[in-house]
């Protein structure tokens, strides 16, 4: 993988996420980022990896009977109940 990109709306705008640990050929990765939230509220945050080829990961998955190789945008839904003060 050569890059990890979060977004918090809708896809509009991108920012790069960290990786974390020692890089495996074909293994998982772990990575993090910081999202600023200014008010208490609900978010969904979409993350996306590039490989090394430039490929990006597509929105939506290609559908098939199986249900098998979903490679689509991640998707995560969540609540900010907090704010760190500016």
């Amino acid at each position: 993988m050569r890059f990890v990109e979060i977004s918090v709306d809708g896809g509009k705008t991108w920012q790069y996420g960290g990786f974390m640990g020692e890089n495996a050929p074909l293994a998982w990765r772990f990575w993090a980022t910081e999202v600023e939230v200014k008010t208490p509220r609900k978010l969904t945050i979409l993350a996306r990896a590039t490989d090394g080829k430039g490929v990006v990961q597509p929105m939506a998955a290609a559908s098939n009977a199986g249900g098998y190789a979903n490679n689509s945008i991640q998707r995560v839904n969540c609540r900010c109940h907090r704010v760190a003060p500016s």
